[in-house]
């Protein structure tokens, strides 16, 4: 499983994405219970998304949903998903994963980006009442508190406002 899995780790860093899948699929196979499964799953599908495997990312990304729900690499399973599935054009499944994704893991370490995508995809259709009303229901769980991204939810908020005439 050690070996499978540095061969694949290695095509990776070497940015060779396709030429690391079907040693990250044997892998997989091989090393089932075994505590690198998670790993394997979790590096597997990056690697599946960069060689343009949608489908298989998302279904890798899937299994450690199903089977490692109370793993850390959970909610980045979610959040992953549904970049995928926007970059696919497949915006409502991604608004899904996303909403998912918060419904599960409110104060994960990728939910402040769940709830940003949320908003600003409100903002960008120009659905402002609801971006406001999105903000002010969720604003505990989504401030902000990294420098670069603190403040931006009430400022589309308050952008919101604006195209409403307030």
């Amino acid at each position: 499983c050690d070996d499978l899995y540095a061969i694949a780790r290695s095509h990776v860093k070497l940015r060779a994405h396709s030429k690391s899948i079907p040693f990250f699929t044997e892998a997989l196979n091989t090393c089932k219970a075994t505590d690198l499964h998670i790993k394997i799953l979790y590096t597997g599908a990056k690697a599946a998304w960069n060689a343009g495997q949608n489908d298989l990312a998302i279904r890798w990304y899937q299994q450690i949903i199903d089977e490692y729900a109370t793993h850390s690499y959970a909610d980045d399973a979610y959040h992953y998903q549904a970049l995928i599935l926007s970059g696919m054009g497949r915006d409502e499944d991604a608004r899904q994963k996303l909403r998912a994704q918060i419904g599960a893991y409110p104060d994960g370490d990728m939910a402040k980006d769940a709830y940003w995508l949320l908003l600003s995809d409100l903002y960008d259709r120009g659905m402002w009442k609801e971006a406001v009303e999105f903000v002010d229901k969720n604003i505990e769980h989504a401030a902000e508190s990294d420098f670069y991204a603190q403040g931006r939810l009430a400022y589309f908020q308050a952008r919101s406002y604006e195209h409403l005439g307030n």
